[in-house]
């Protein structure tokens, strides 16, 4: 990872926040893997390949589309790779260029990396040698919440190979294929300036909007409005007013959280938080309610908040909803005393009288 206040393309140190040094700023730049380099890297005075990258294998180099919005790059291995770190840490300086570069171009990415194994073993016959291959995938991530740390990285492919070859499997590395890096332009969703609750929701007494109109708290409000904090017995505009939850903000561990809180930021907040977990819904155009983000927590933590997302163009803001079984009231039949709702998927249990 280039270190702040360096050069993203020598990793000298600089004097100010520009990304190259005031040398690398005069050198061309390559435009398959990026780089700028000097001119006698290059073929001849027109070329814009440098002279690495046209004598690198075609599968090696990066791919674009869309305007490179939407990438990925492929470093392969030889015979002679069979350790993962030794593998990743021969190419760590041309990740990290790769990373920077397709950061500083999209402002935030969302991206995952990709190996491919080989392994054998012997069959029963010592003459009996079987091959396979495993492809095995980190977790997407996005710049706005996890830094690029190729330590993690080796780690957790160290530890899916480790599974795949455990347990007297008998499978041993014969050869690391490929690592690949994928990402793509990523526009998270932030929630903050305040939107009414529409006049047809505002009637089911469903959600709870925390009329947030001098902060960018509302995602606070909202999951302290669904861990119940406010013990109201009086109007409902009481549990909408901000003045409730802010003696109870310090309840919320928000360590470099920032507020207005992304959609992508929540799965930090549950970490920090090991007693919330936060399920997300949105409202779309047709008034239909859609699952944007499940906690993988549901029924193991104390509190389980339920927000509802409501937009308005390109603002975005959360409530707390209080019953999901009013919030799909306009879903039930004649007869259906009681709607139960899955939070998973929403759909609907119905009970009879």
């Amino acid at each position: 990872m280039v270190r702040p206040g360096h050069c993203h393309n020598c990793g000298a140190p600089t004097t100010t926040n520009e990304a190259l040094c005031d040398t690398c700023r005069q050198y061309r730049q390559c435009t398959r893997c990026y780089r700028h380099l000097p001119d006698r890297q290059y073929p001849d005075a027109d070329s814009n390949v440098c002279e690495a990258c046209l004598r690198r294998d075609p599968s090696n180099v990066g791919r674009y589309c869309l305007d490179s919005v939407i990438g990925d790059r492929t470093w392969r291995g030889t015979a002679q790779d069979i350790d993962v770190d030794n593998f990743v840490r021969q190419y760590e300086r041309d990740i990290a260029i790769t990373f920077e570069t397709a950061r500083n171009e999209n402002d935030v990415i969302k991206y995952f990396f990709e190996m491919e194994v080989e392994f054998y073993r012997t069959g029963p016959e010592e003459t009996d040698i079987q091959f396979t291959t495993a492809r095995f995938y980190v977790s997407p991530m996005t710049t706005d919440v996890d830094e690029l740390n190729l330590s993690d990285i080796i780690a957790q492919f160290a530890n899916k190979i480790e599974s795949f070859s455990g347990q007297n499997s008998g499978w041993i590395i014969s050869q690391i294929k490929y690592l690949r890096f994928c990402w793509g332009c990523y526009r998270p969703l932030m929630a903050g300036t305040y939107i009414p609750t529409p006049k047809w929701l505002s009637v089911k007494r469903a959600v709870v909007n925390v009329q947030s109109t001098d902060d960018l708290n509302c995602f606070q409000y909202s999951v302290l409005t669904g861990m119940n904090v406010i013990k109201c017995c009086g109007p409902h505009d009481k549990k909408c007013r901000p003045s409730q939850y802010k003696p109870y903000l310090h309840l919320l561990n928000m360590n470099g959280i920032q507020s207005p809180v992304a959609l992508s930021a929540i799965n930090q907040f549950e970490k920090q938080n090991p007693e919330i977990c936060v399920n997300v819904l949105y409202l779309d155009d047709e008034h239909q309610f859609v699952p944007i983000r499940t906690s993988k927590f549901c029924n193991q933590r104390k509190h389980h908040v339920i927000l509802l997302m409501l937009t308005d163009q390109d603002k975005f803001h959360y409530t707390s909803v209080q019953s999901l079984s009013r919030l799909v009231s306009g879903r039930r039949s004649i007869g259906i005393r009681r709607t139960f709702v899955s939070t998973v998927c929403i759909h609907l249990l119905m009970k009879m009288f």
